[in-house]
């Protein structure tokens, strides 16, 4: 979620051409680019002569924003339902199937993976701190929390799935000796 919640995704230019913005629009820079969608962007440059690579900058970011969100939002649904996998069997009780039970970490961690590394193709963006060109799009903050954040789903949910199918041999285990008390 700190993915989303980043102003700092990508960087271009510099001096007096230089912007930087985040998922969806551009946060700092020069006056006319600041505070605006890249959607409107695209529409604005797109219109003029000589700006193709800046509108196909603004065109890029524009959806690879879009599709960055979906998965994100679809990935923070898989958390919230791993959440509440997590309490119900604290409490032992069943949610779904027991199977279901890897499925939320997976698919979680899948959506948000996916989701950045669809970002990074459809943006173009690169990760390089020399981005001086105006066809030159630099990460930032954003992409790299979004590595940073794959790296910690994948420890959790193989952590998670690993104790999720040790605890089946565990209840067995205490059962068995309940039975032979």
């Amino acid at each position: 979620m700190g993915c989303l919640g980043s102003y700092e995704w990508v960087r271009q230019g510099k001096d007096e051409s230089e912007w930087e913005g985040g998922l969806l629009g551009v946060n700092f820079g020069p006056e006319n680019y600041r505070g605006e969608s890249y959607s409107s962007l695209a529409d604005d440059v797109c219109d003029r002569e000589g700006y193709e690579e800046l509108c196909d900058s603004f065109e890029n970011l524009k959806n690879a924003g879009a599709v960055f969100i979906f998965f994100e939002v679809l990935s923070i649904l898989m958390l919230a339902a791993w959440a509440a996998r997590v309490v119900f069997a604290l409490k032992e009780k069943k949610f779904l199937g027991e199977w279901i039970g890897y499925l939320f970490p997976g698919l979680g961690f899948l959506l948000h993976f996916l989701g950045v590394i669809v970002w990074v193709a459809v943006s173009g963006a690169k990760f390089s701190s020399e981005c001086y060109g105006q066809s030159e799009l630099c990460n930032t903050y954003g992409p790299t929390l979004g590595v940073l954040t794959i790296l910690f789903y994948f420890f959790f949910a193989a952590l998670y799935s690993f104790v999720f199918f040790k605890r089946e041999g565990i209840y067995a285990k205490q059962e068995d000796e309940k039975s032979v008390s």
